[in-house]
């Protein structure tokens, strides 16, 4: 009497939590219990060593005929608690009806990843300058894939790589993936500039909800050529700290062709230009990334509008790293009298065989209208009125009667008059107020009164 597996495994799947408080999801499985004997015979079946959480439903004794094999289902309570992948959660034993263990086997549990890179999407240029774009089906056991080209050094990549939450349901409250990192790194380092960022933080992402990241870098234009492997890396965690960990692979074959001459360098200046200006000058430098020698390369520039056409014939380049591989001028253009304001399309025209059109080019001139002019501005002189921005006037008008000849004098003195900071500040007053006029009676007829006190007293002592 045997269990015919040496191990049973159980498909975990979490899509299954799709309630707000759910703590188990039931995974049904079964084996099979093989009765070599010659007689029938019954047996017990129990599911033990079990992780804290987890609980097996009873299994009703098996009785296997002679000769026979009988098929025994049974039926677990799984929590949310493993890492995907597999592993071992128990065992399931069969013993006699007096508790005498006969056979058990391992029970392995395989957990599916909630989180998962679904789709990988290239875009490149192949070794001959062609734009081409692959599309990887992502969501499955294939872990590396490889570019059906070649790709060209000093060329773009573009990755756009596309992540999803399986999580069915948002009211799951742990459903939710947090702390997200996608990892991009090559076997070579070779492959990446030196500013490359390797590391992309991201957003936690919500239940059934997809999100792609996108990466571009361009390859190095000395790049060696040869294979290389980029390596990507997503990791995350659920709600209950069940930490995701999902790697890809893409090869891909660097290489040069025969025939790569570029544009490497197109400087205007000066780098504001306007329609004022009479010329501008354009620096240009070419360089050959092939692996062939260029002895009648040559270069134009043209523009129909701005009537410039230059042709340079007969250059001589070297393959790529090897000695004088790199042309470099400076041309000066002028530019036409009343010449438009707006945006001119240089086309800068690479040539191999002296004919032969290659990486073809194009710059944006732009030009600029002229500055406005402006005459230099008046400065402002405040006006001298007497009336202007007044904020306080008084008016005093003293009346006196002449004794004698009964003559009435009138006199209105303006006492004060303030203006502002932008005018000037005037001030008049009367020399006399009626209050000093007061205190100068008074005076006086103290005095007065003290020179009668004094001969009042000297009139007394003569007596």
């Amino acid at each position: 009497m045997t269990i015919q597996q040496d191990s049973l495994t159980l498909n975990v799947d979490y899509q299954e939590f799709d309630q707000e408080d759910e703590r188990t999801i039931p995974i049904a499985s079964n084996f099979v219990i093989q009765n070599t004997d010659a007689t029938a015979r019954t047996v017990q079946v129990s599911l033990e060593g079990l992780p804290t959480g987890y609980s097996a439903e009873p299994v009703p004794n098996v009785t296997i005929t002679a000769g026979s094999t009988q098929t025994v289902p049974f039926r677990i309570n799984v929590t949310h608690r493993q890492n995907p992948g597999t592993a071992n959660i128990g065992n399931i034993i069969i013993k006699e009806t007096n508790n005498t263990e006969i056979d058990r086997a391992a029970l392995v549990q395989n957990t599916a990843s909630m989180l998962v890179i679904k789709e990988i999407k290239a875009e490149y240029v192949d070794e001959d300058g062609d734009e081409r774009d692959e599309d990887f089906d992502a969501d499955g056991n294939t872990s590396e894939f490889s570019l059906d080209r070649k790709v060209r050094p000093g060329s773009e990549i573009t990755l756009e790589i596309e992540i999803e939450n399986r999580f069915d349901d948002e009211d799951y409250e742990e459903s939710e993936i947090e702390n997200m990192e996608l990892t991009v790194d090559a076997d070579d380092s070779d492959l990446f500039p030196r500013d490359f960022e390797e590391e992309y933080e991201l957003d936690d992402l919500p239940a059934k909800e997809k999100k792609t990241v996108t990466v571009v870098w361009k390859i190095p234009e000395d790049a060696d050529v040869g294979d290389y492997k980029i390596e990507l890396t997503l990791e995350g965690e659920d709600g209950k700290d069940v930490k995701y960990k999902i790697e890809k692979k893409i090869r891909l074959d660097v290489r040069r062709a025969r025939d790569d001459l570029r544009v490497t360098k197109a400087l205007v200046s000066p780098s504001s230009l306007t329609a004022c200006d009479e010329s501008f000058t354009l620096d240009v430098e070419l360089k050959n990334y092939g692996t062939d020698n260029q002895e009648h390369a040559g270069f134009a520039i043209f523009n129909s509008e701005l009537k410039i056409n230059e042709n340079i014939p007969d250059i001589e380049l070297d393959e790529f790293d090897d000695g004088d591989d790199t042309w470099r001028r400076t041309f000066t253009f002028n530019l036409p009298k009343n010449v438009e304001a707006k945006t001119y399309r240089l086309d800068l025209i690479p040539f191999i065989d002296r004919t032969k059109e290659i990486n073809e080019e194009f710059l944006n001139l732009v030009v600029k209208k002229c500055p406005e002019r402006t005459s230099p501005e008046k400065p402002i002189v405040p006006e001298n009125k007497e009336n202007e921005n007044k904020t306080q006037r008084e008016t005093a008008t003293i009346a006196a009667t002449a004794r004698g000849n009964g003559e009435t004098r009138t006199e209105e003195t303006n006492t004060k008059i303030t203006e502002t900071s932008s005018g000037v500040i005037r001030s008049v007053e009367e020399p006399y107020t009626t209050e000093d006029v007061l205190v100068a009676m008074l005076i006086v007829g103290i005095i007065i009164i003290i020179v009668l006190i004094a001969l009042f007293i000297i009139l007394l002592v003569k007596k």
